[in-house]
This record gives structure tokens, sequence and C-alpha cells, in this order.
């Protein structure tokens, strides 16, 4: 009850985080939007500024070569009058764009157009006079262009006026983008503060429960681990039973077929010796007897397969069993150039075995990897460790594998998926590792080998056979 009060605590504390963080995201989210649109005013002020200024800028332009023009009548200054006067429409329209929500720069804008067309009117008239050399009324000449400063005088005024205007504004936007920055930052400060309290909070809770935990683990892992005992005990108690199981119904079968078939032998033998010497009736006379030997000969490896055997027990390490295992194998190893690693313990594991059988049932299991393998590019590995008061041998090949299916039939007596297996290898390695009172089990899937485990007892830790 405490360790689930705990953890509801930690619980909501990362609610709680999780929560902060979900409205500081949406705060900065919106203070963001808040930065982002007083930015774009205050870019939109300052390029209204700058346009001012370069209208300013053209419209000096053009007086300047309007003047060079009417001084010395040269047609060049004509040029960079035009090229102002293309500036000055340009840079109206982009104001005029910019301009358009503001009621009252729109009114200074309708002026300043107004200006500028009456002060282009008078300089274009002037040229007009210059260019077609009519007689210069100086007065008059005097009167356009007293009048066309005073106009200039009015554009400066209105221009100055719309930049005062977006200066005051730019002001105002600056301030508010201060502000809002000042608002982020206090909302960075705030959440770090509350959130530093509450990691500190879950922190403390998360250590105190993490403790809890460890403990109930460790409980928990003591518990499967006394769980898998039994289990593997189970199964092994399993093995041993389908396996005495399946002698009794192999002794059964055995007397069953024996009788009928020694009958079949003797039969045989009579009409042999009845019969005159006759080809046809010796070939079939033989044929029977030959296969009736060969049923015996079955039933007599079912039977060694499928019994206990009286057992020869020494103690020695296992790694010198898997050795002699491995010098049997030795002209069919080098037969396929198969590659053999092993992978022994260090410190030599000691059972109590019958040397001979025990070697013969590894020898079954390198046999198979053997056959399993592609010549020339078979990987065979022996390992040996102790493991919790176990000795555990493994067998391991990079061959076909086998399949779901077969893997569950693989020790059944006469199944094989060998063309010239008689299926018995597998029963009998079974049958002397049960014999020995270990265990053995496989793993495998197609197209990635086979791992044959085999557990015996460690004769060190008393658990002798």
């Amino acid at each position: 009850m405490r360790f689930k009060k705990k953890e509801k605590k930690v619980r909501n504390g990362y609610l709680a985080a999780f929560g902060l963080l979900v409205i500081s995201y949406l705060l900065v989210y919106y203070i963001t939007q808040q930065i982002e649109r007083r930015e774009k005013l205050i870019n939109h002020t300052t390029q209204i500024i700058t346009k001012l200024d370069i209208l300013l800028s053209c419209i000096k332009d053009s007086e300047t070569g309007l003047r060079g023009y009417i001084i010395t009548n040269d047609t060049d200054f004509l040029e960079p009058y035009q090229t102002s006067i293309n500036c000055i429409s340009s840079s109206l329209n982009i104001i005029q764009n910019l301009i358009v929500k503001d009621a009252v720069q729109k009114q200074n804008m309708d002026s300043l157009q107004r200006k500028i067309v009456l002060h282009g009117i008078i300089l274009n008239s002037i040229i007009k006079d210059t260019k077609d050399h009519l007689p210069i009324d100086k007065q008059s000449m005097y009167k356009r262009v007293l009048y066309g400063k005073e106009i200039m005088d009015d554009i400066r005024t209105i221009v100055l006026n719309m930049q005062v205007h977006e200066n005051r504004l730019l002001t105002v936007r600056t301030s508010e983008l201060a502000r809002v920055a000042n608002s982020l930052k206090m909302i960075h400060f705030t959440t770090f503060i509350v959130a530093l309290f509450i990691a500190i909070y879950s922190m403390i809770l998360f250590n105190s429960e993490n403790r809890a935990k460890k403990l109930y683990r460790s409980q928990l892992e003591e518990g499967i681990e006394k769980l898998r005992i039994a289990n593997n005990d189970l199964i092994n108690l399993k093995s041993i039973e389908k396996f005495a199981a399946s002698g009794r119904i192999s002794r059964a079968i055995a007397h069953e077929v024996r009788n009928p078939l020694t009958n079949i032998s003797l039969a045989a033998e009579q009409i042999k010796d009845a019969v005159p010497d006759h080809g046809e009736v010796s070939l079939l006379l033989a044929i029977i007897t030959r296969n009736a030997t060969r049923i015996n000969d079955l039933i007599v490896e079912l039977l060694n397969s499928t019994k206990f055997s009286q057992l020869e027990l020494i103690k020695l390490s296992l790694n010198s069993v898997s050795d002699q295992a491995l010098e049997l194998a030795k002209d069919r190893l080098e037969l396929h150039n198969t590659t053999i690693i092993r992978n022994y313990s260090p410190d030599p594991c000691i059972v109590e075995v019958d040397p001979d059988k025990m070697a013969m049932a590894i020898l079954n299991l390198i046999i198979n990897a053997i056959e399993a393998m592609e010549v020339d590019k078979g990987i065979l590995e022996v390992k040996t460790e102790q493991q919790n008061g176990k000795c555990l041998l493994w067998v391991k090949d990079n061959g076909i594998g086998v399949n779901e299916e077969a893997l569950s039939r693989i020790f059944e007596p006469y199944f094989t998926q060998k063309k010239n297996g008689n299926g018995l290898g597998l029963t009998l390695s079974q049958n002397i590792i049960l014999n020995h009172k270990g265990s053995i089990s496989v793993e495998s899937k197609p197209g990635g080998g086979t791992s044959f485990l085999i557990t015996l007892n460690n004769s060190h830790n008393g658990n002798l056979s």
C-alpha cells in the first residue's frame, strides 16, 4: 500500500511537470507569436521610413539633373533626371502599399502625391521651354522656380511629418516588443523554478520508490529463479516419464513383433530345407530371411535407445568428455573440412558420467551438426560453462536449421529428415543424458543453425548421480 502511494505521488509529479510543460509551451508559443507580429510591425515602420528617405533623395536628384540641364543645356543631365522620376514613381507605389492601413499616413500620402505631381508639372514645363528654344521670360522662369522651391519645401515637410509619425510608431512598437520579450523571460524563469522544484520533489520520491522497487525486483527475480528451476525439474520429469512410456511401448511392440517374426524365420528355414533347391524359391526365402533379420535388428536398436542401461560412473572434466567425442568424429570433421571452435570454460566443470556413453551421446549431436552443414563452410562450436551449480555443454552449428514442427518431434524414435537416417541417434543421446540425471534441449530455426544444450550435475556441489 505504501509502495502504491509513493508511485501515485511520483505519477502526480510527472503529470504536474507535463501539465506545466504544456502550459509553458502554449504561453511561449503565444508570446513568440506576439514577438513575431511586433517584429513585422517594426520592420514595416522601418521600411516606410527608409522608402521616404529614398523618395526625398530621388526628388533631390531630379532637381539636380534639371538644374544641370538648365545651366549647361546639356541633354546628358536629362538621363539622371528621368532615372530619378522613375525612382520617385516606384517609391510612391511602394509607400502607398505600405501605409494602406494607416488613415493618417494615407491622408499625408494624398497630399504628397499632389505636391509631387505639381512639382513634376513645373519641372516638365521648364524642360519643354528649354528644349523648344523659346525666348525665356526670366521673370516667368523665376516665378516657376520659386514656386517649385515652395512645393519642394512642402514635400519635405510632408515627408518629415510622415517620418515623425512612423518614428513615433517605431518607438511604441519597440517598447511593446521589449515588454513582450521581458514577459517571455519571466515565463521562462518562473517555469524553470517550478520545474526544478517538481523535478527535485519527483527525484526524492523516485529514489525512495526505486529502492522499494529494487527490493521487490530482487524478491521477484528470486521467485522467478525458483520457478525456473522447478519448471526445469518438471520438464525433466516429463521427459523421463515420456521416455519411460516410450520404453514400455517399445518393449510391448518388440514382444508382439518378435514372436511372429521368429515363427516367420523358422518357417523360412524349414521351407528351405524341405523344398529342393530352386533359384526363384531360394531368392524369395533369402528375401524373407534378410528382412526378418533387418526387422529384428531395428527392434534391438529401438529397445537399446529407449531403456536405461547400467552406467560405469567416474569423475572427470566435461571438457575431456567433449574432446573424446570430437576425437571420435575427427575423420568426418576432416572429410567435410569443418571448422571447430572449442569454447571451453577455463575452470573445468567436473561431472560424474560414464565416459564412453556420454561421449557417444555428444558424438550423435556432432554427427547431426556435420550432416546439417555445407561441406567446406561448416562451423562447429563446442562450448562448456558452469552455471548455478550445473555443468552446461552446447553443441552449435551453422547448418540449415530445423522448422518448428520437426523441432517438437526431434527426440522421437524413428523421426528423421535425413534420407538414410534411422531416427534413433538423438533418441539414444536423450536416453544416455536422462540416464545420467541430466537434461537436453534444442533451439533452431530454418537457415539459422541448431544449438543443443546438455545440462549435467556438477559433482563438486554434491549432486552426484
